[in-house]
């Protein structure tokens, strides 16, 4: 009898393992290695689920694995970057030609936002990285005697003093693109040489297969942004999914939802705004009128229907969002994250949030969900403390706080 338990129970945990690995193979990002990358120094996570979750005080760098997720899916593209530097303000002005422009702020991907010779971020899968696997982003100290630093002297007219340098960008060990500055913060380099050099490195590299990524900042995204995602789903099965998570918060006379533009002002420019129709009333209204949880709500289940295979990042989950409605919030995550093979990072400082997680990861069979905790220790270094969902089990029946 206990020979047929114990082969029974070491079945069982040998179906979980498979499980386990199989859901592994299947994601995008299986673990997670980021060195030199902003305030992290050095991160080393050897698995992530497929949907995570990561908690930690204000500034300890949630955040910051978000952007790293997001660079990395994109392949290191420019587009990417330059968005990502756009919504931190972080750019440089600079007068050009009699112009006033904006220049990438290169310094603020880099470890502590310096810029020195020889700098280096990294970020990848674990068990790929540590040997120039993934995404590499670093500065390479040009020859003072090359004809591109002659160059440059001419283009800053002449008295330039300092290393001159160049950003260059791979992927998998594959250099794609070249990008240039230098470190007395000379006149920025936007000219055409450096330009007509750029064109030719993204020419040379076919075009990636860039992994989707959608972003769900902490705050609520603007109408025309809702719209543009609300655009790739309008009349399919995804609508319809919007539509019925939504009813868990507004409630079930919810009927329909559009997102609708109308002419404003003398230039008739088009302002988009997202409307409800509830059964018991003909008239639409702005689901905005029903609460900023509504929106939220919305902004997430419109963000998973454009994520099918690839990665959703969302900021601050509970922002918004009573706390009765976080774990039909995470159901919605869950379900769609399995059926649509989409891999769910999200930060939260909400002890509530993490509740709502786990009583949701461990109502589904396999290892789906995990919460990583993020500390600081004295020295400011940066530490992660893993709970599966058994121990999230225990955490929420004890009432143990992992925030």
């Amino acid at each position: 009898m206990t020979n047929r338990a114990n082969d029974s129970q070491q079945a069982q945990d040998a179906d979980t393992s498979a499980r386990a690995a199989s859901i592994m193979n299947q994601l995008h990002l299986p673990s997670l290695y980021i060195s030199g990358f902003r305030g992290i120094d050095e991160l080393n996570l050897p698995k992530l689920a497929q949907v995570t979750l990561f908690v930690g005080d204000n500034g300890v760098g949630k955040s910051t694995i978000l952007d790293a997720v997001r660079l990395y899916a994109a392949r290191g593209n420019i587009n990417a970057i330059a968005r990502l530097l756009d919504s931190r303000e972080e750019f440089s002005e600079a007068w050009e030609d009699g112009k006033l422009v904006n220049n990438l702020s290169w310094p603020a991907l880099f470890h502590r936002s310096t810029f020195e010779e020889d700098q280096r971020l990294e970020i990848g899968p674990a068990s790929e990285s540590h040997g120039g696997r993934g995404l590499v982003i670093e500065t390479v100290t040009l020859d003072e005697d090359s004809e591109e630093v002659k160059r440059r002297r001419r283009e800053a007219g002449g008295g330039t003093s300092g290393t001159f340098f160049k950003v260059v960008v791979r992927f998998d060990g594959e250099e794609w693109r070249l990008y240039h500055d230098d470190l007395q913060k000379a006149k920025p380099s936007s000219s055409s040489s450096a330009e007509i050099e750029m064109a030719a490195a993204m020419e040379r590299r076919e075009q990636a297969d860039e992994t989707e990524c959608v972003s769900v900042s902490s705050g609520l995204s603007n109408n025309d942004d809702l719209g543009q995602m609300w655009d790739e789903i309008a009349l399919t099965s995804f609508e319809d999914m919007v539509v019925q998570i939504l009813r868990s918060v507004v409630g079930p006379d919810l009927e329909r939802i559009g997102v609708v533009g109308r002419p404003l002002g003398p230039l008739y420019r088009p302002e988009r705004r997202v409307i409800a129709r509830l059964s018991d009333d003909s008239e639409r209204m702005p689901l905005k009128s029903l609460g900023d949880g509504a929106m939220r709500i919305f902004e997430m289940a419109v963000a998973l229907a454009n994520s099918t295979d690839g990665y959703l990042l969302i900021d601050e989950v509970e922002n918004g969002i009573h706390y009765s409605h976080l774990e039909d919030l995470w159901r919605m995550v869950f379900e769609a994250a399995k059926e649509h093979n989409i891999q769910v990072i999200a930060t939260t400082h909400s002890f509530d949030c993490v509740a709502g997680f786990a009583r949701v990861a461990n109502s589904i069979p396999g290892d789906n969900g995990m919460l990583i905790r993020l500390d600081r220790d004295e020295d400011g270094e940066l530490g992660a403390a893993t709970y599966t969902e058994d121990l999230l089990q225990i955490s929420e029946e004890m009432g143990i706080e992992v925030r």
